[in-house]
């Protein structure tokens, strides 16, 4: 499993064309961010550290909804800034997303937002229903026809492998956790790379505040509680990358903290 993947980078491009070197520095860089490393004279010592004195709560809901992958960073919860630098996020918006400019910023954000992932993961749930052992790639030829199953091929085998742990874990409880579909995990990572996007100096605080605002609104809009959307970001997830995701013990402990830990941000704002 590559950094790329645990960071929850794009499916598409991140498998190819990393040098030895580059991931060791990617690799150097993220531990050293979770092990606490100092970033401008400050530690970082607990899973959701912060940086602002009097965060406003708006401010802090809204940054909640990429709380998973700023953990993951070592990211401030309550501020757009990140303390990073910017030629490191311009490393990974360009490496990852194809970002490198502020107009890329704004293209892949509204992508993010109007359609992400779940296009084709929310296509694949409905397919699935709670029994994937009715599903096949067959199948969905059948129904949607070869080009639209040749898009669909990779979550839907995601899925129908993820599908019992999903269940064993809680994510999957009844009918509704399905039907609520995967936005969350496009949600998430819109307010990550909106943040990654003013670090490296293409979205101004006022552009990237009105995108993490309009995923709050969004996910809100759509979900009842952090627990709902918890449930909808991880199960895009598993769809995104199948087990690796699930097995993964250090994101499974993030993605456990962020809802259990004392310090988790979603323990200190309301959902609304």
């Amino acid at each position: 499993m590559t950094l790329f993947a645990l960071l929850g980078l794009p499916w598409f491009g991140w498998t190819f064309g990393l040098s030895l070197v580059g991931l060791l520095w990617w690799s150097i860089s993220i531990t050293s961010r979770r092990d606490g490393a100092a970033r401008g004279g400050a530690v970082i010592p607990k899973m959701f550290p912060t940086a602002a004195s009097k965060a406003r709560d708006e401010d802090v809901r809204d940054l909640s909804i990429g709380a998973v992958l700023s953990a993951m960073w070592g990211f401030p919860v309550d501020t757009l800034a990140t303390g990073a630098h910017a030629a490191e996020m311009q490393g990974v918006l360009a490496e990852s997303w194809d970002v490198k400019t502020g107009a890329d910023s704004k293209t892949t954000l509204r992508w993010l937002l109007d359609v992400g992932h779940r296009d084709a993961f929310d296509v694949v749930l409905r397919f699935v229903g709670p029994d994937p052992s009715k599903a096949s790639v067959e199948q969905l030829e059948e129904e949607l026809g070869g080009n639209a199953a040749a898009r669909l091929e990779e979550p839907l085998g995601n899925f129908i492998e993820t599908h019992d742990e999903l269940k064993r874990r809680g994510y999957i409880e009844s009918p509704s956790d399905l039907d609520r579909g995967t936005s969350a995990w496009d949600y998430s990572r819109a307010v990550t790379v909106a943040r990654f996007c003013h670090t490296a100096g293409y979205l101004t605080e006022e552009e990237a505040w009105g995108f993490i605002r309009e995923a709050g609104e969004r996910a809100r809009s759509e979900f009842g509680s952090w627990a709902e959307f918890h449930k909808s970001y991880v199960i895009g997830r598993a769809v995104w990358n199948g087990m690796s995701q699930l097995d993964n013990p250090n994101l499974r402990s993030v993605i456990d903290a962020v809802s259990d830990a004392h310090d988790s941000p979603w323990k200190k704002v309301s959902w609304s």
